[in-house]
């Protein structure tokens, strides 16, 4: 049991480190949920050691967290359509008491590990004093980026025509090419305006190849995080965002967790040397696509 818990576990920490990220660093803060700060809502009991880091992987800004159960008993909801996140709990069982011939002597009893599935205060609807403990936190919130659009970057990001919508739900960044849908942190949370819009250019670039748009070949075959098509859509990505960020006249901002991208993608390129060209003409195609400076239809 405990070699599948582990299994599972590890597997959650490689596929987010195969899409090139390093999982604990991020170019956005979480709130006050910072790492080693995602705790159980109603015992109080910290989250340690993975457990701490599979919370935060989450995105969620809440510390808080119950499971289905524990929601369920106090009256709450799990919001529709949020999925948990995984947590182990240890279990260590007191020694006990031998019987008949083995009377009197103690009977070893090794520890054992489960997963369990909790959901985060912003997936929870209908608990008051979870409730009070989120508005709690809002307004214990002092060290948010005061943030200042960047008109040139806005100006481009108006040129997009048929652009996805953008919301700001959940603390992390993604491109559901599914519901053609972009999720952004919420912009105070990030670190610095560049980044912001470092970060929303190389998801708008993700949503050009969609299939009612430049139909990108490298977007429409990923399958898995971590495959070929994956990493040359990562990169076609990037691209796009550095030229997105030179044409707003904005600090491409190299953060930490772009170097797990370079390592990825030299090895890559090292096999393949019309990756890169390849990459850079869809690239192009997608700032293009962006900026409307592509023929009509």
């Amino acid at each position: 049991m405990n070699e599948k818990v582990f299994e599972r576990v590890t597997n959650l920490i490689i596929e987010k480190m195969e899409t090139g990220t390093v999982p604990w660093k991020r170019p956005w803060s979480g709130s006050t949920a910072k790492l080693g700060q995602h705790q159980n809502a109603l015992s109080g009991k910290v989250y340690r050691g993975a457990n701490a880091i599979l919370a935060y992987l989450s995105g969620h800004d809440s510390p808080y967290w119950l499971t289905f159960n524990q929601a369920k008993e106090r009256g709450g909801n799990i919001k529709k359509g949020e999925k948990g996140t995984t947590i182990l709990y240890w279990h260590f069982p007191k020694e006990e008491e031998g019987k008949g011939n083995d009377e009197g002597k103690k009977k070893e009893c090794l520890p054992f590990v489960r997963y369990y599935t909790v959901f985060n205060a912003r997936q929870i609807e209908g608990i008051k004093c979870l409730e009070k403990k989120e508005r709690q936190e809002e307004g214990e919130k002092g060290d948010a980026l005061k943030f200042n659009a960047n008109e040139k970057a806005e100006e481009l990001i108006g040129r997009y025509r048929n652009a996805p919508e953008v919301c700001h739900k959940r603390q992390r960044a993604y491109y559901d090419r599914t519901l053609d849908l972009i999720n952004m942190p919420r912009k105070e949370s990030f670190k610095s305006v560049e980044e912001y819009y470092s970060t929303l250019f190389h998801e708008l670039a993700h949503s050009t190849g969609h299939q009612n748009r430049l139909k990108r070949k490298s977007l429409l075959d990923i399958r898995t995080s971590g495959d070929h098509a994956y990493s040359k859509e990562e990169l076609v990505a990037e691209i796009s965002a550095a030229f997105l960020s030179s044409m707003a006249g904005i600090e491409t901002k190299v953060i930490d967790n772009q170097t797990a991208y370079i390592n990825g993608w030299l090895k890559k390129l090292k096999k393949d040397s019309k990756l890169f060209i390849h990459a850079a003409q869809c690239a192009q195609k997608a700032v293009d696509y962006i900026t409307d400076n592509r023929p009509s239809v």
